[in-house]
């Protein structure tokens, strides 16, 4: 069940990550799966001086984080810790 949702929040980062990117560079075209409304809305939250950490897009560092649990989790089923 853990590593199920860790890969689900490894898409969702990754994701977000590419949006992220996408509208800082310009790249963005039309709405993203994540624009509910005004009140809901990933490109706000893109282009906001919260959205990065030294520079890192928080996407990213949720993306590595997530990447190091899910690695965690697959070699504690192996059986390798």
């Amino acid at each position: 069940m853990a590593l199920a949702a860790s890969l689900g929040s490894l898409a969702t980062h990754f994701y977000l990550a590419v949006q992220h990117f996408k509208i800082h560079y310009g790249l963005a075209e039309g709405k993203s799966l994540c624009n509910v409304s005004d009140t809901f809305n990933c490109d706000t939250v893109a282009v906001s001086a919260y959205s990065s950490l030294l520079g890192v897009p928080m996407a990213v560092w949720g993306l590595a984080t997530h990447l190091i649990l899910s690695l965690l989790l697959i070699l504690q089923l192996v059986g390798l810790n």
